[in-house]
């Protein structure tokens, strides 16, 4: 009996992650790009690591399904997106996982963070998940990839919980950051899902 090949055995995790599912991108670095989306939860946001007990009654858009947790708690979703696909798509409204930025890691670990969540939300919109984009940055190296592939306007989601500023002030950094970063673009209205931990 012949052994499965690296490309089988692999199918479903990062190294070939972009064999299946090849998302617009923009910028620089090519960042992938993520759709606007107004949806607002109607009830609360759940989180990842609570799905098995997510209610059975609840309709698609009552509930977001968020990541503001620890990265390990949502490792699954990035090495193994088609299978963890089907829970994201029952809750059918999420906010791209929030990979972690900080300061002192490297700018390229930072930059790979960002790429991770906004292929995750474009993957995840693509299979007809509402998707509304989280925003974390780490310091000024930051903003040259942290806002790339964001929409004008629509719903976004900053957890206040690990920022230093406070939340007016995120708000306001935020607003001016989209702005700056897209100039050229007619900007749009946001507004902000904020997790206050």
């Amino acid at each position: 009996m012949q052994s499965a090949s690296w490309q089988e055995r692999h199918r479903d995790n990062h190294y070939t992650i972009n064999d299946f599912f090849c998302p617009e991108v923009t910028g620089e670095f090519d960042i992938p790009v993520l759709e606007r989306c107004d949806a607002i939860p109607s009830i609360d946001m759940y989180p990842y690591d609570k799905l098995k007990h997510y209610p059975k009654a609840a309709v698609p858009g009552q509930y977001a399904l968020h990541f503001f947790m620890g990265d390990e708690m949502f490792q699954k979703a990035w090495f193994s997106p088609k299978i963890t696909l089907s829970p994201v798509e029952r809750v059918g409204l999420a906010i791209t996982p929030d990979f972690s930025l900080y300061s002192d890691w490297t700018y390229s670990v930072q930059l790979w963070q960002t790429y991770r969540t906004r292929w995750l939300g474009a993957y995840w919109a693509s299979e007809g998940v509402q998707v509304i984009p989280s925003v974390s940055w780490s310091d000024d190296r930051s903003f040259e990839f942290c806002f790339d592939g964001l929409p004008i306007g629509g719903t976004f989601a900053i957890a206040t919980m690990e920022l230093s500023e406070p939340e007016a002030v995120a708000d306001k950094r935020l607003n001016e950051s989209l702005s700056a970063a897209e100039r050229s673009r007619a900007a749009g209205k946001s507004q902000s899902v904020g997790v206050r931990g």
